[in-house]
């Protein structure tokens, strides 16, 4: 998530989208995020539901993966691995 400056100056909306990128961060929410599979960042959240998610020695970057042109190939081009798994859900 990201408050644009461009867009929120237009809309006149900046303390709510501030306000709302704050709470995503805040134990309540990083629960509710836990709860549908993404992992919390609140170290509070994360050690609350350890078990719910696999140990992680390492952490991997885009690099590792080849770079973004590979990744963007890959998973998000037309018919790719992204629009696969989109279209099992249909």
């Amino acid at each position: 998530m990201a408050v644009v400056d461009k867009n929120v100056d237009k809309h006149g909306n900046r303390e709510v989208s501030e306000a709302f990128v704050k709470f995503l961060f805040t134990p309540e929410a990083q629960r509710e995020f836990a709860k549908v599979g993404f992992r919390p960042v609140n170290p509070t959240v994360a050690k609350e539901v350890k078990n719910k998610f696999p140990y992680i020695a390492r952490l991997y970057t885009v690099a590792d993966l080849g770079g973004w042109s590979t990744v963007q190939k890959k998973f998000f081009a037309d018919g790719a691995i992204f629009d696969k798994i989109q279209r099992g859900r249909r």
